[in-house]
């Protein structure tokens, strides 16, 4: 018999992880005016089209993890979107947009664990 721990704690962490990248998908689709002005605030082009990016990264690769389909490549590519919007987002001189990017930092360890619990299928 397998400990609970190698059956049940990979998915409650995978449906955890990716739920957190759904539901922000899905709040920012619900404002997605405010999320375009984000994108346009930070000086970005094509704000609309980058935003819509953004958003499909974050709901696709959130089901993916939560389903449990290409788990390992859904991961790294939530990673590399994690850390790009922690440093596209933050401001080091306020103490609360420090503790965001830590946050921020400790879900790409997650994301990272999960990337490399994940066996490749044959």
């Amino acid at each position: 018999m397998r400990p609970w721990s190698d059956v049940f704690a990979p998915i409650i962490g995978r449906i955890l992880v990716g739920g957190f990248f759904l539901w922000n998908g899905i709040a920012e689709t619900l404002n997605f005016p405010s999320t375009a002005l984000l994108v346009q605030t930070r000086g970005l082009p094509e704000p609309l089209l980058i935003a819509g990016l953004l958003i499909t990264i974050e709901v696709l690769g959130g089901i993916a993890l939560v389903v449990g389909f290409k788990m390992r490549q859904a991961a790294l590519i939530l990673v590399i979107f994690t850390i790009a919007a922690a440093f596209l987002y933050s401001d080091f001189s306020n103490n609360l947009y420090i503790q965001l990017f830590l946050e921020n930092m400790a879900v790409v360890g997650g994301l990272l664990y999960i990337s490399a619990k994940e066996r490749p299928s044959r």
